[in-house]
């Protein structure tokens, strides 16, 4: 099995989908909500392996206010959930050790996903160098979970099911005729169409933080499933007005586990994450169906400025700059209905 070492290295070297950024580029920009600055880190000198000298000395140590503001709470209180990242004892390195990521794609404790520990026995991010160390805006040590909710729906008024029937039935006639080339042209012609006329939107929402469009997504809770997280979200964020009941008669339809579709789980390149302290997400594509669709009343919540369903184009330029790594996520969703 390879290595975080050796998928770091290979890692460094791939773009993301859709975006010209590299790989853990996000990570090293400065957050809007944290009070000093990275220091700044080229992409040659992000691999832990590069040589930076004395980086560790040079680099910023910061922990914003919501975290240390939670950390005064009581231990057993059940509103904490910042760790302290100077708390170097035996009980917290072996939870430390067991804790569980998803950096490789599946489910692994930090030790078994060879994550490296450094002279603060503290996780040192696998994909590199971020300019920073210490909490953030970050409230556990190592992966910080999360759930990421993507609900779609085919634009009104689309006619794109029926064509990629007729498309996949020409499909068919012209290999019979072995006439392969009219076909690439229509498939051209096809994939312009999806371009001027985009067929599939999402719920996302206006982020408050970085002010920029989002899945509706939060942060699994310790003792919650992701089902549980990804249920919770989309009704605190994107479905504020509606009435319990009924929004949970809708979403629970949504949320079966026949509908949803795990289409990512790992490591997110955010502008929260540090040194020591990084986001991964379990991103689940549920397709709603027009009825459902129009049931969903949509309403901003606390943590959401704006909330609306969102053309999934990149001429549309608040998808194609969604936050973080979530266009990499949602494109995923789109080229699965866009395929022939």
């Amino acid at each position: 099995m390879m290595t975080i070492k050796q998928m770091m290295t290979i890692k460094q070297s791939n773009k993301k989908i859709g975006n010209s950024s590299p790989i853990h580029y996000i990570s090293r920009l400065q957050h809007p909500l944290y009070k000093v600055m990275r220091l700044s880190i080229l992409e040659k000198e992000t691999p832990w392996c590069s040589e930076y000298c004395d980086y560790k000395l040079k680099r910023t140590y910061y922990m914003h206010d919501n975290i240390s503001n939670n950390l005064k709470l009581d231990k057993d209180n059940p509103k904490r959930y910042a760790e302290d990242d100077r708390d170097n004892n035996e009980i917290r390195m072996l939870d430390l050790k067991n804790r569980i990521t998803y950096i490789n794609g599946f489910k692994q404790t930090l030790e078994e996903a060879d994550i490296n520990f450094d002279e603060n026995n503290l996780p040192e991010n696998p994909m590199g160098r971020t300019g920073m160390w210490g909490p953030g805006l970050l409230g556990k040590n190592g992966p910080n979970q999360a759930a990421d909710p993507i609900f779609t729906r085919w634009a009104p008024f689309t006619m794109y099911p029926l064509f990629k029937s007729i498309m996949n039935l020409l499909k068919f006639i012209f290999t019979v005729m072995h006439e392969g080339g009219i076909y690439i042209m229509l498939y051209n012609v096809y994939k312009e169409w999806c371009l001027l006329f985009p067929h599939l939107e999402m719920i996302a929402i206006q982020r408050f933080d970085t002010k920029e469009w989002a899945i509706p997504g939060g942060m699994v809770e310790t003792g919650e499933t992701v089902s549980e997280t990804l249920r919770k979200e989309i009704n605190e964020e994107a479905c504020n007005n509606m009435d319990t009941n009924d929004a949970s008669k809708e979403i629970d339809k949504i949320l079966s586990k026949d509908n949803g579709t795990i289409i990512y789980r790992g490591y997110v390149d955010d502008p929260r994450n540090t040194d020591t302290r990084w986001m991964e997400t379990t991103a689940v594509h549920f397709h709603c169906t027009s009825k459902i669709a129009k049931a969903i009343k949509l309403e901003a919540g606390d943590d959401a400025q704006k909330v609306q369903w969102l053309k999934m184009t990149n001429l549309e330029p608040r998808y194609n700059n969604l936050y973080a790594s979530h266009k990499m996520m949602t494109d995923k969703v789109k080229a699965k209905y866009t395929k022939l």
